[in-house]
């Protein structure tokens, strides 16, 4: 099922971060060691139109909506108005180098996360590195103009748009920005859009999303703006916690799964503050 576009397109934002990608469970067992591996990208991003030689080969993450489908490895993912000037005229064409799975995608006006190296678009060598055939007239505009060649793609839904249709969310991997709602144990928290929750017997609003919490860093305190990387599953209470820790006591679970039982739950593997 298609999902409802609720909101209207959230604008291009650059953050000097690199996301980590999840598409199982799985992932959690080794998600400490790619850890060490990555390095934060602290080098501040001024208009790669104009500084593309310079930024080739940095690590770059962006977030956006689709203005255009390209082909099914290709989209133009676009900013009106975008206020830091970061790519020419407000876009930048993204090729899609991972083995990110999202079902439905590209789409048009679908809001994504990004996460890729900036280059040069060159048709003929893009075409030989990545096994593509594109239409050489589509990108005959975008020729030595810059490039995001991605090797991590999300949806980034707002917390209400994965409550509102949990189905089109479930098993994806997404990206999602919002605030800290209710802080509800030592794993578990919800995510919304600024509606603070007075007590645990009050678990959600009609746009706070629960959140499970598998990052091994702490939960930021309740109002705090952040993002949140992950994937989105049903709670079936047996199901979590054969899978992941769930280390909340005896009457916060049973609270949760009166509360939450079949419905959605996101459980991450990065939390970034919003600043980052």
């Amino acid at each position: 099922m298609k999902k409802i576009n609720i909101s209207a397109k959230s604008g291009l934002c650059l953050l000097a971060i690199i996301a980590l990608p999840l598409t199982s469970s799985a992932y959690f067992s080794n998600a400490i060691a790619q850890e060490n591996e990555l390095m934060y990208s602290t080098k501040e991003v001024e208009n790669v139109s104009d500084n593309v030689d310079q930024l080739l080969g940095q690590t770059v993450t962006i977030r956006g909506s689709i203005e255009k489908v390209m082909s099914e490895k290709a989209f133009i993912l676009e900013n009106k108005p975008f206020p830091q000037d970061v790519v020419d005229e407000d876009r930048v064409l993204i090729i899609n180098t991972s083995d990110s799975s999202i079902p439905g995608l590209p789409e048009e006006d679908d809001k994504l996360q990004v996460t890729g190296t900036v280059g040069k678009f060159v048709l003929a060598d893009v075409e030989q590195k990545y096994g593509l055939d594109l239409d050489d007239e589509l990108y005959v505009d975008y020729e030595n103009k810059p490039v995001i060649f991605a090797n991590y793609v999300a949806l980034s839904p707002e917390p209400r748009e994965i409550t509102g249709e949990p189905d089109y969310y479930y098993d994806k991997s997404v990206a999602v920005k919002g605030e800290v709602s209710k802080v509800l144990g030592t794993n578990t928290f919800t995510i919304g859009q600024g509606e603070v929750i007075d007590s645990v017997d009050q678990l959600v609003g009609e746009d706070n999303l629960l959140v499970l919490n598998q990052s091994g860093q702490p939960i930021p305190a309740e109002d705090k703006d952040i993002i949140v990387t992950g994937v989105v599953r049903p709670f079936i209470l047996k199901e979590l916690e054969r899978e992941y820790e769930l280390t909340e006591d005896l009457s916060v679970k049973q609270k949760l799964e009166q509360e939450y039982s079949e419905k959605p739950i996101l459980i991450i593997n990065r939390i970034y503050l919003s600043e980052e």
